[in-house]
């Protein structure tokens, strides 16, 4: 069975390198992705309001929030003429959602135009905030590395598969050599893995995120 224990060895360097790849980049694209999440959902609940007055504490609280982003630049280093990964674009389109509605209630609230308003908001907040998330999305990506993190998933993943495949070819067979090795191999992966499976439960999960929400 020397060829599993090697696979399994290879599994284990896998999960490793991912932990590694993971970590090195997570601490600068966290806080990020934590705050376009949370923008998102003052923005939904700006969508679904036919409040002025709420939609504009929304919006403003959601661009509070994206202040951690940059104001400037076009982080698409493929094209970094493109208008869509452009963060002033990004930024303006935001700013404008919050000007117009701004406009809007100040308005009489029995007014036509009032009414139009409500409905003109709500159905500018998911195009303004599309434009801001390409660019936004072109910052995490490219300036912060970003794909990184999903490299080490794929890498992660694949590691984690095999370890486990390994192992139950181990443990089923009835090959009883090398047991100390056998317990070795077992309890590093099973290690690795409970190390992975707790950074994937990071990513998914805002623990450590210290923006406003």
């Amino acid at each position: 069975m020397k060829e599993t224990n090697d696979f399994s060895v290879l599994a284990i360097i896998l999960m490793v390198a991912a932990i590694i790849f993971g970590l090195a980049v997570t601490n600068y694209t966290y806080q990020y992705g934590w705050s376009m999440n949370y923008a998102q959902k003052h923005l939904s609940i700006a969508k679904g309001s036919a409040d002025v007055e709420i939609q504009y504490a929304e919006i403003s609280k959601a661009i509070e929030i994206l202040q951690v982003f940059p104001k400037e630049g076009n982080y698409d280093y493929l094209n970094n003429v493109n208008p869509s990964t452009d963060m002033k674009t990004g930024w303006s389109s935001l700013y404008q959602l919050q000007n117009y509605t701004n406009e809007i209630r100040l308005m009489d609230k029995s007014s036509p135009a009032y009414q139009q308003g409500v409905r003109n908001i709500q159905e500018r907040i998911a195009s303004s905030y599309a434009v801001f998330e390409a660019a936004a999305n072109s910052f995490i990506g490219y300036e912060l590395k970003g794909w990184v993190i999903m490299l080490a998933c794929v890498v992660g993943l694949v590691g984690f598969i095999i370890a486990i495949f390994c192992l139950l070819i181990n443990f089923v067979s009835y090959n009883h050599e090398s047991p100390l090795v056998k317990a070795i191999l077992f309890l590093t992966a099973l290690s690795i893995v409970a190390v992975f499976l707790g950074w994937i439960y990071v990513q998914a999960v805002p623990i450590f995120y210290t923006g406003p929400v």
